[in-house]
C-alpha cells in the first residue's frame, strides 16, 4: 500500500479483495471531484483508470487521485535501475490496462501548503 504523506484519509476501505479480484499490477483510489477541491486529474470508467495526468488535463477527467494505492509484486520490474522516480510517472505507465480503480465516497484532506 502507498499513501500520500500529507493526506488524511477518512475511511475504511476493502482494497485487498478488490485489488486481488482485479488481477492488475496496481490500484488507484479515486474520488469524484469535478474540479471542486483541486484540479481533477483522472478519467475513471467505473472499473479502470482510463487516463491519469497531473499536467495534461481533459474535460473527461472528473475524478482526482485520492491518496491511497496498492502496487503488486513485480509491478516495478524494469524500474529497479532508476534511483528514484515520481510515483505519478509509474501510475501513468500503468494505465495500459494494468491500473484498476476504486471509487471512494468521502473526500480526503490534504495539509495546506
Amino acid at each position: 500500500m502507498v499513501t500520500y504523506a500529507d493526506s488524511w484519509l477518512n475511511t475504511d476501505l476493502p482494497l485487498g479483495g478488490k485489488f486481488a479480484q482485479a488481477g492488475k499490477k496496481a490500484l488507484m483510489t479515486v474520488f469524484r471531484n469535478a474540479d471542486a477541491w483541486d484540479s481533477s486529474n483522472v478519467e475513471f470508467d467505473g472499473a479502470r483508470i482510463v487516463a491519469y495526468s497531473k499536467r495534461e488535463k481533459t474535460p473527461r477527467m472528473q475524478f482526482i487521485d485520492w491518496g491511497l494505492g496498492m502496487i503488486g509484486p513485480g509491478a516495478f520490474a524494469g524500474w529497479e535501475e532508476m534511483e528514484c522516480f515520481d510515483l505519478a510517472t509509474f501510475m501513468v505507465a500503468g494505465e495500459e490496462g494494468e491500473l484498476t480503480g476504486y471509487e471512494v465516497k468521502k473526500r480526503s484532506y490534504v495539509k495546506a501548503r
